[in-house]
């Protein structure tokens, strides 16, 4: 019997479930004025986490680490744009 591949998160090895809680409650916090107040939230909270800040969009913010790159919902808009980008992501490269 064949043993199944062992399945990696990228998001388990580099964010702790503080780290995804924080993110999550973010989104609808009512602390923050801006989209651009909450994209220096998380370049503050990952910073020392060796992040390196890509690029803030309207929706959005990208960080770098290692080969990948995290992009952080900042709105429900942002949500959206992430779940999109997932479906279509085959498609776009196979």
């Amino acid at each position: 019997m064949e043993d199944k591949p062992k399945l990696r998160s990228r998001i388990m090895e580099d964010f702790t479930e503080a780290d995804l809680d924080y993110l999550s409650g973010l989104i609808n916090s009512p602390y923050f004025d801006t989209n651009n107040d909450k994209a220096d939230a998380i370049l503050h909270q990952f910073r020392d986490k060796n992040f390196i800040e890509l690029a803030p969009a309207t929706n959005r913010f990208a960080l770098l680490k290692g080969k990948y790159v995290y992009k952080f919902a900042l709105d429900r808009y942002g949500v959206d744009d992430n779940i999109n980008e997932y479906n279509m992501s085959a498609e776009l490269h196979p």
